[in-house]
This record gives C-alpha cells, structure tokens and sequence, in this order.
C-alpha cells in the first residue's frame, strides 16, 4: 500500500535520513522507531506528502488512501465531536454547516422568512448532493469501530480526555475511507483500558498502519515490522519481529562487530611492530652493509606501511561500535529516615460535593518503587498531590515519616525559569562550579553546548531529565513521578529505569507505560471505581499484576 524507496532527506547541508526504504502491506502494522531528533517527524511529513524528498520516491497504491492521526488533534473552538468525525470528508462537513447555519437563520425574525427558507433549502440540496443523509450512518459505525457512543457526537470535542480525542480521531480516519493510516504516538494519551482497546483496534483493521511509537509493549504485541532510524549513520535497519528481538540483535551485532574490532586491532599492531623491526632493522645494517641492501630493506618497510594504510582506508576496515549516550548517575548518598516513609489513614477527598475518595488506607516503606495504576480523571495525579501535602484531606490523615525529603517530577514540567540554563540551575541548587555541573549534567544526557540551551528551548524530554537531575543534586530521598516517560524515546526510557533502579531512596510513579510498570514496580497501587468512589487495592503478587497490566494477552 505504501512504498518508501531509498528516501533521501538533508537539512540544509546536513543529511537527516539516508536511502531509507520500506514497505507497508495491507493488514501489516510497521513501526517507525528511533532516537527523538532521528528524522521520524519529518519522514512522517514526507509521506503526508507535505514536501518530496530530496531523493528516492514515496509512492501509494494507486486505490490507497492514507489517513494522518496526530499527536494532538485540532479543532475548533466549540467544535463537536460530530464536526470532528465529519471533518473526514472536507466538503461534507461544509456543507454541515451550512445547514446548521441555514437552519438558524429560520428562527432569525430580523431576517425574511422567504429569504431564511430559500437559503435552508440550497443548504439542505448541497448537504444531500454530498451524501448527508447517508453518510449519517457512517459516521455512527465509525463511533462503534472506536467503542464510542453515537450520543457523543453533540459533545464538545474540548471537554473530552485526551484519550477519547484520540479515539475520535481514529473515528475521522475511519470515516474518511481511509485504509493507510499514518498515526503519531497514539497511545499518548490512553489509559491501560483504552491501551487494550487499541491492540485490538490494530489487530482486527485490515489495511495498513504506519505507527510511530516509543511504547514498547505495543511494540512486542502489534507491530509486524519495525524500521529504526539510526541517527548515527542517517539510515534505516529493518526488522520482522518484536522489539525484544530487535534488541536482542543489535545487541548480538555489536559483540560480533567488537569481537572483530579487536581481532582487527590485534593484527594492526602486530603489523605496525614488524614495520618498526623492519626499520630498525635497515638502522641496523646500515653501516655494516652496502647501501642497495639498505634501500631493499627500506624499500620492504615502505611497502608494508603502505599496504597498512590501504587497508585502514578500505570498506574491510572494522570501526568500533559506537557507545551510545549512557545514563551513568552516581547518586548520592541519601538520608535513610525510617522504615515508614508515609501513611493514609481513613483519607477522605474530592471537590466540592463530589467525593472522590473515601477511607483509604496503605502505607509506604523505605525503599518501595509503588506504581499507580488506573483510568485517565479516577485521581492518580490527585493521590500524588495529597502525599505531597498540596492538597489536604476533608477527612483522616497523610502522615509522613521522620526525614523524608520529597521531590515531586510533575506530568509536564513548565519552562518556569526560561532563561536559565542547566547549567545554571544546577549550580544553584549544589553550589558546584561550572565543570562540576557540567559533569553532572552528561550523566543526564546532557552534553556539550546542550548545558547551556536556555529552558525554554528545551523539549518536554530535556526540561524531564533536567528536573530529575535538579532533585537528586538537592538529596531527596522519595521521588514522586507522575508520568515520568511522557516525551521521551525507548532509549531514553530505558536509560532512566536503569537509573530509576539504583536510586536508593523509595519511588512512587503514576505511568501508562505498561513496560516501565512491568519491569519496574515492587508493588501497585490500584484505582477502581467502586459504589460511586475510588477504591485502592495494594497488590503485590507478580501474576495479578501481570493481569491488571496486561488482561488480554494474546501470543504475537
């Protein structure tokens, strides 16, 4: 359906991506996957058919029409989630609302009813010439395909979740008669309930999908094939499988390539030590034999220099494998405290007179990793915010333990001093000098010039990984994360598990992310709706979370 062949994309004088090619088929699922700043984005616009590349072709079959899903869908203001779902079809949606216009108009006294009549049934004959009335029941299988109720479609599309924004987005492509989809990070904004419903989604679309993601369950358990964009080398590798393969065998690659680099170092150095004999050799005799001999010897020593640097210019010629950026955090040492670090005793909230929790009871030890787990607005943020003590209890206690020293990561971290740079912040908050912070700071994949970006240049991603680093300099020992892996690529994510499991403190996390959970958490806090109000369950047995994470598993 969609043919990506040796696509060549540079940025001014500077090559972005390097004779990429690839192939959806339909009822395939590919995965464009790669470091943030490797060119997805951009490739994405290509095949939007936003601009052409500067080489190679994009092409779709000649019956194909591609539908582009967004990570933040626009709309209106006032817009209905009908108006969205019709925006599928341009001029359908127009002529909606000339009807609607049309239709108010007749209950305008100031204007003539004759006029008000005529210009409703112009609207009314463009509405039906477009397929209005037919289309009705269309758009009413596209809110079930997205197990959406059709009663929605007079809802304002901005009072939605941003995961039922995005269900409806689909429900627009849908609509549209699309069959090649192009989605960017469509599970942004979706909880585990609306994660499963979007697997299944995948698994029953018969046409083809081109998913850009950093979700990597849905990795394992959607996509057929995934293509990486390495930013080192400006091309694509190509894989059939799940992403735990595609790991597996870069991993593989790299110790075959280092095992030949080594052997490859070994010969060069064996080389190079004969060349020096050779010529000491020629020192050697150079007094004691005529000087054609000499110039033979000589003569031998240049040619094997020669052939040495023949060979390190030649494509046999094995580099070392590039090590990639490493999250290397040494944390300090942070104050113990005691056993308990926190304690809900009968907590009572909620705003105004809707409750939203009643008698919640659970403690916190030293040393937990706590993941919160439940649907998008069921008040996990909320929980967070009265551990912390910024919101208070309308009826029993949160109680921290002696010593704590909390530091709270928030869901999306403002630019709130944007003219200060890393740098600058980090000295601040440790009093180290510039080369200390700087040092620091390239723990946190912050290197080079990129210490001295000022804040509000800096990505959601970089102001995270900012914000992380500026608490564990202060010496908190309960780190509260809420949704710690928005904005970040796989890499990124996998670096900071790394560095998330030697933090010696204890660590409470709200996240979507069902592999962070998986591999992360010691014991899950879950919120359900229970009579009205939330109830918490504290599970820490692995095959109930393994159930609450992933219900239907299904073999990819």
């Amino acid at each position: 359906m969609l043919s990506v062949s040796g696509v060549s994309i540079n940025l001014g004088a500077r090559s972005l991506l390097s004779n990429v090619s690839f192939v959806v088929n339909r009822g395939t699922c590919v995965a464009l996957i790669g470091r943030n700043g490797s060119g997805k984005s951009t490739l994405k616009r290509a095949i939007a058919g936003e601009f052409a590349p500067d080489k190679g072709a994009i092409s779709l079959a000649h019956d194909a029409r591609i539908g582009y899903l967004p990570q933040e869908i626009e709309s209106d203001s006032g817009a209905t989630v009908g108006g969205v779902v019709r925006s599928g079809r341009p001029a359908l949606q127009v002529a909606w609302e000339l009807l609607g216009d049309a239709s108010g108009l007749l209950s305008d006294s100031p204007f003539s009813v004759g006029a008000a009549a005529a210009t409703y049934e112009a609207a009314l004959a463009r509405y039906e010439a477009e397929g209005g009335f037919e289309t009705e029941a269309e758009i009413e299988h596209a809110m079930r395909a997205v197990d959406l109720p059709a009663g929605l479609l007079d809802t304002p599309f901005s009072e939605l979740s941003g995961g039922m924004q995005t269900r409806v987005g689909i429900a627009r492509l849908l609509f549209s008669n699309a069959d090649m989809l192009l989605m960017d990070e469509p599970t942004n904004h979706l909880d585990l309930s609306s994660l499963e419903w979007f697997e299944r989604f995948l698994e029953e679309f018969t046409g083809g999908v081109l998913l850009i993601t950093h979700d990597r369950m849905l990795l394992n358990r959607s996509a057929d094939q995934l293509v990486y964009l390495d930013d080192a080398t400006q091309e694509a590798i190509n894989h059939h499988g799940t992403y735990d393969s595609f790991v597996e065998r870069l991993e593989s690659e790299r110790r075959i390539q280092l095992a030949e680099y080594k052997d490859q170092q070994a010969e060069i150095m064996r080389v190079e030590a004969d060349i020096r004999r050779t010529k000491q050799q020629a020192l050697g005799t150079e007094k004691a034999t005529p000087n054609d001999h000499l110039r033979r010897v000589a003569k031998k020593a240049k040619s094997r220099e020669k052939s040495l640097e023949r060979y390190l210019d030649s494509d046999e010629r094995v580099d070392k494998p590039g090590s990639h950026w490493e999250l290397k955090i040494d944390f300090p040492e942070v104050a113990r405290g005691g056993d308990l670090v926190a304690r809900f005793e009968d907590v009572a909230f909620g705003y105004g007179d809707l409750e939203m929790f009643r008698k919640l009871n659970s403690e916190i030890a030293f040393g937990e990793r706590i993941i919160i787990l439940g649907p998008n607005g069921i008040g996990k943020t909320t929980l967070l915010n009265l551990l912390l003590g910024e919101l208070t209890p309308t009826a029993g206690s949160v109680t921290m333990g002696k010593g704590v020293i909390p530091g709270y990561l928030r869901q999306d971290v403002a630019a709130v001093e944007p003219d200060m740079t890393s740098v600058g912040l980090i000295q601040r908050a440790a009093g180290y000098s510039e080369s200390e912070a700087r040092t620091y700071l390239h723990y946190f994949l912050f290197e080079g010039d990129a210490a001295f970006t000022p804040i509000a240049q800096m990505s959601y991603g970089e102001r995270k990984r900012l914000d992380l680093a500026a608490m564990i300099v202060r010496g908190v020992n309960l780190l509260l994360l809420d949704e710690p892996m928005n904005h970040l690529d796989i890499e990124a994510r996998e670096k900071i598990e790394l560095a998330l499991d030697r933090f010696p403190g204890t660590i409470v996390a709200v996240t979507h992310d069902r592999e962070f959970a998986r591999r992360f958490g010691t014991r899950f806090w879950v919120l359900e709706q229970d009579d009205g109000r939330v109830r918490l369950e504290s599970i820490v047995d692995p095959e109930l979370i393994a159930a609450k994470l992933i219900p239907a598993a299904r073999p990819h």
